[in-house]
């Protein structure tokens, strides 16, 4: 009786369950490894196609830093809209 006669079927059905499975799992892992990241290393992470220095960014990061030690702050950005040379958030 040849080997594969004897194990056992797997249905499409299980398949497809074992990938949103495995789906989950590496979209769980992800979350965790994000959040580990610093604010200036998740923004790298999260939009690559911008390659310039984020030192600009060192007083909205620490900003950040202070809310998640749970102090109060007020920040206030002004984000020019200017057609064509920005991006859309």
């Amino acid at each position: 009786m040849p080997v594969d006669e004897l194990a056992p079927r797997v249905t499409a059905a299980q398949l497809r369950e074992a990938e949103r499975r495995d789906e989950r799992r590496a979209h769980d892992e992800r979350r965790v490894w994000l959040a580990s990241l610093t604010i200036p290393e998740l923004v790298r992470e999260l939009s690559p196609e911008f390659g310039w220095d984020l030192e600009h960014l060192a007083p909205w990061v620490r900003m950040f830093v202070r809310v998640d030690q749970g102090e109060t702050v007020l920040g206030v950005c002004a984000v020019a809209i200017l057609a064509d040379y920005t991006l859309p958030t």
